[in-house]
């Protein structure tokens, strides 16, 4: 449980390495790339693959940028919390919660109650889903 209050913290007592990004920044920034990873997979993009790089890394740069951080800071970041995947944990908790809040205004439910960790299999709202398998690279 010490790393839960070094957490609370930010500071001195941080057990985070020097360039690490908060959990708070860390969920921030993943809503964003997640985000833009929407928006890349359901734009209609009729361009050749090259367009389509070009166009998603473009994407990722503006997501870097509104957070003022590098492409090498969020790998160290995010390669910190592989390692450490109690805070990851928390982190996508929050990630779940701003996604499902943000589409229950997009629908006009503001009232919405707060997303909970789906169960595997589910997706937020709680439906069974079948897993896509991932694109190769460079597609």
């Amino acid at each position: 449980m010490f790393s839960q209050a070094c957490d609370k913290v930010e500071g001195v007592f941080s057990s985070r390495p020097s360039g690490v990004l908060s959990k708070k920044e860390m969920t921030s920034m993943l809503v964003d790339i997640h985000l833009q990873e929407a928006v890349i997979r359901t734009g209609v993009h009729t361009g050749t693959d090259t367009d389509m790089r070009n166009y998603s890394r473009s994407g990722y740069l503006k997501v870097f940028a509104k957070h003022d951080v590098t492409p090498e800071e969020f790998k160290k970041s995010l390669d910190y919390y592989l390692l450490h995947v109690d805070e990851l944990d928390d982190i996508y908790t929050g990630v779940i919660n701003q996604l499902t809040q943000m589409q229950a205004e997009a629908q006009g439910e503001k009232g919405a109650p707060a997303a909970k960790s789906p169960a595997p299999g589910a997706d937020t709202a709680g439906h069974n889903v079948k897993k896509v398998p991932d694109m190769p690279a460079g597609h």
